[in-house]
């Protein structure tokens, strides 16, 4: 016999606030929404009746995702021993993969945003992740185990001058990736503050726009600088190059006094950037590839940009940024007091990824 006990307090899920509730009504309200489901080959097209929810439901007012995964399962075919993990935009494959029932989320943002109460509904195209359940049977080693996903690679062997120590890092890095398609780095306690401290002056710093006024740009074609789209809102960084003489930071930061807040910015660029380079050495060194082509043709030039227009030595108008590319968001439909929200309540208004 086993002691039963009482949950804790974070396994019990919150009670819905008002507005949720709201949001919830607002789906149940509608009717049917359209969505293509795409697997493999096939293209499944179907009338969803939302909101979805993780308890029964009477069919008039929702869906339970147990009851659309089983019936998508049926209509792609897909094995017993797999699950309907997750879902993607079709159009975005490479979008972070989310649980069918973030698309309560998705729909209700798109509700909000329509002209009028009686515009026609968007159709959604998803297309299905799958993944087989027996993964599930088998015990993830702790992350102290070298060969557990979430085992944390030196990363200061693997960018240091000992020969051996890099070497055994070089490869568990690449073994990492083929294995699991991700592998952890772990950096010095200063380089883990640096992108801590960014993000917090990136959302001071979103959160100062004032969204009357046109986006403000550090330079033109969304190289560098602020933009937004329908859900979010960015900064976007690229490293200014000292062979074009792109001075940094820009005059914009200079006119709002944000230069300090621009340097941090490339800083927090360069200490990526610094580690991706590391981890592009441990490539080429495991799988026998071409370093030269990797580091000159396809990498940046980091080279310190200069700081005024008496350090410019050269310039080059076609070509004033590099290709690596940094870029912070702020969902619009994040909460103001997104670091206190109940972390138990499954908020329809946040979004699905920052």
């Amino acid at each position: 016999m086993t002691e039963s006990r009482v949950p804790d307090d974070a396994e019990v899920p919150a009670p819905l606030t008002s507005e949720e509730k709201k949001a919830v009504v607002s789906l149940s309200s509608r009717e049917h929404f359209r969505i293509r489901f795409f697997h493999g080959e096939k293209i499944v097209d179907s009338l969803l009746k939302l909101p979805l929810t993780m308890e029964p439901v009477p069919l008039a007012e929702g869906t339970q995702c147990l009851h659309l995964e089983l019936w998508l399962k049926d209509q792609f075919g897909i094995a017993s021993d797999h699950s309907v993990f997750a879902v993607v935009p079709v159009l975005e494959a490479y979008s972070p993969a989310m649980p069918l029932i973030l698309l309560n989320t998705i729909v209700f943002r798109l509700l909000q945003e329509l002209p009028s109460p009686d515009a026609p509904l968007p159709i959604l195209d998803y297309a299905l992740v799958v993944r087989p359940l027996s993964n599930l049977n088998t015990p993830i080693p702790p992350a102290t185990d070298e060969t557990s996903p979430f085992f944390a690679i030196d990363g200061t062997a693997l960018g240091g001058t000992d020969p051996l120590a890099r070497q055994h890092a070089q490869v568990q890095f690449v073994s990492k990736m083929k294995t699991f398609g991700f592998a952890r780095i772990q950096v010095t306690r200063e380089q883990a503050q640096i992108p801590l401290d960014a993000w917090e002056q990136v959302r001071t710093w979103l959160a100062a726009q004032n969204p009357t006024l046109p986006p403000l740009l550090a330079s033109k074609g969304r190289y560098v600088g602020f933009s937004c789209d329908p859900n979010r809102e960015y900064l976007q960084l690229r490293h200014p190059l000292r062979s074009a003489g792109t001075i940094w930071p820009r005059p914009y930061f200079h006119e709002t006094n944000q230069a300090e807040f621009a340097t941090n910015l490339l800083k927090l660029l360069n200490v990526l950037d610094t580690v991706g380079r590391d981890c592009m050495e441990a490539v080429c060194a495991v799988l026998n590839i071409d370093r030269s082509f990797v580091f000159n043709e396809l990498l940046d030039d980091v080279s310190a940009p200069p700081t005024s227009a008496a350090d410019v030595t050269a310039t080059d108008p076609s070509c004033r940024y590099g290709a690596s590319v940094l870029r912070v968001y702020n969902y619009r439909n994040k909460k103001a007091d997104v670091h206190t929200a109940d972390n138990r309540r499954m908020d329809l208004h946040m979004s699905c990824g920052s």
